[in-house]
C-alpha cells in the first residue's frame, strides 16, 4: 500500500471505525472478528460500528428525517416486519359503575395495531480523491470526506422518500431508470399522493390548502402537529403574499420551529425541499418531455406515516487509478414504507398531493 493510499486508508478508518485488510487479519487470528473478504489487501472492510458516525450525520443534512418521527433503527434485515401500534379511540363508560357489571370489552384500535414491511434498497456512491487533495487536506480530509459522504446519502434519502418509484412504466418521474435512486423503493410521497386522488386547484388561494387535507382522513388532517407541508420553492414563493403564512417576518423565530420548516399555514409545518420536483405535468408526474412539464405541486403528510430505517452497516472501499486519484466507493441500505391505505387496509389516507399549480 503506497504512501497516500495509506493515508486516505486512515481517514476512512477514522471516518466510521473500519479496519484496513491487514488489520483484518490480525483481528480474525485474535479470534475478535470473521470477514470473508479477501483479495488485494487495498480493501477497506467494515466492522459492526463502521457506519454510526456516518448515521448520526444524516439527520444534520436532511430536511425531512429530523420531522419523521418512525426510526427503526439500524441493522434491519433485507426484509422485515415491524409492529405499527395504532391510535387508541375514545374512553368509554365503566360499566361496573353504573351497573355492578364487571365484564369488559376492549376498545377498538384505529388505525389498527398491525405491522409494515419495510424491504432495504441498495446504493452505491462513488467519491474521487485528487492527489492533491489527499497531500495538502489531509489534515481536514476526516471531516471532508465524512460530510460529503453524509450529505450526499441525507439528500438520496430526503429524495426517495419524496420521489421513489419502481414501476417500468408510467413512472411519475418520467421515464423508468434501474440505476437511480428512486427506483429503488416503490412509492414516495408524490406517488401514494397521486394514488389517494389528487386535488388539481389550479389558482392559488389559502383555501386550496384545506381542500388538500380534506383528502387525508379526519384522524390525520386532524392532528395539525403532525401534518406537514411539503414543495418545491417556486410554489412556495407563489404562497408568500397569503395572509394565513406565518413567517418569521409575520410572526418571529416561532415561526421557524424546526430545521427545514420555514413557515406555517393553516398551524401546519410548512417546508421545501430542492429534491421536489418544481414543474410537472398537471396530474402531479413529471413527463419525459421536458416541456410538457409547466405546473407545480405541494404534498402533505401524517408525518408518522412514513417508517423507515437501514439495513448493514455501510462499506466503503478505496481504490487507486494509477498517477492520478483515489476513488472511495461507499454502499449502503436504507428502506421505507408510508402507512397508507394503498398498501395497508384499514389505515385511511395519510398523503394528499395538489397538482396544477400555475407558478408562471
Amino acid at each position: 500500500m503506497d504512501k497516500e493510499l495509506k493515508k486516505i486508508a486512515d481517514v476512512v478508518k477514522a471516518i466510521g471505525d473500519v479496519a484496513t485488510k491487514d488489520e483484518v487479519v490480525e483481528e480474525e487470528k485474535a479470534g475478535v472478528i470473521n470477514t470473508a473478504e479477501t483479495n488485494h489487501g487495498k480493501e477497506i472492510v467494515r466492522l459492526d460500528e463502521q457506519s454510526h458516525t456516518l448515521l448520526d450525520l444524516i439527520p444534520t443534512f436532511s430536511r425531512l428525517l429530523p420531522l419523521l418521527p418512525w426510526n427503526h433503527g439500524t441493522n434491519m434485515a433485507m426484509q422485515e416486519r415491524l409492529p405499527m401500534i395504532g391510535k387508541a379511540d375514545k374512553f368509554t363508560v365503566n360499566t361496573e359503575w353504573t351497573s355492578g357489571n364487571t365484564s369488559f370489552t376492549a376498545s377498538a384500535v384505529k388505525p389498527k395495531t398491525s405491522e409494515v414491511t419495510i424491504v432495504q434498497g441498495q446504493l452505491i456512491l462513488e467519491i474521487p480523491v485528487s492527489k492533491r487533495e489527499a497531500n495538502y487536506e489531509f489534515v481536514n480530509l476526516e471531516n471532508i470526506l465524512r460530510n460529503r459522504i453524509a450529505q450526499s446519502f441525507a439528500e438520496t434519502i430526503d429524495s426517495i422518500l419524496i420521489n421513489a418509484d419502481d414501476a417500468t412504466s408510467n413512472n411519475i418521474n418520467g421515464t423508468y431508470d434501474a440505476t437511480q435512486h428512486w427506483s429503488c423503493q416503490p412509492a414516495g410521497i408524490r406517488k401514494v399522493g397521486i394514488a389517494n386522488t389528487a386535488v388539481n386547484v389550479g389558482t392559488l388561494a389559502a383555501t386550496s390548502f384545506l381542500d388538500v387535507f380534506q383528502v387525508l382522513d379526519p384522524g390525520y388532517s386532524t392532528d395539525l402537529d403532525n401534518l406537514l407541508i411539503l414543495t418545491a420553492s417556486n410554489v412556495y414563493y407563489k404562497t408568500l403574499p397569503l395572509d394565513e403564512l406565518i413567517t418569521m417576518d409575520k410572526f418571529g423565530p416561532d415561526a421557524t420551529i424546526r430545521k427545514g420548516v420555514i413557515g406555517k399555514i393553516w398551524w401546519v409545518d410548512y417546508m421545501t425541499s430542492p429534491e421536489f420536483p418544481a414543474l410537472t405535468t398537471a396530474t402531479g408526474a413529471i413527463s419525459a418531455t421536458a416541456s410538457d412539464n409547466t405546473k407545480g405541486s405541494f404534498a402533505v403528510l401524517w408525518k408518522p406515516a412514513v417508517q423507515y430505517g437501514y439495513g448493514q452497516p455501510m462499506e466503503i472501499e478505496i481504490t487507486k487509478v494509477a498517477w492520478r486519484w483515489y476513488v472511495l466507493t461507499a454502499t449502503a441500505e436504507f428502506g421505507f414504507t408510508i402507512v397508507n391505505d394503498d398498501q395497508y387496509a384499514n389505515v385511511g389516507k395519510t398523503v394528499g398531493l395538489w397538482v396544477n399549480v400555475t407558478v408562471a
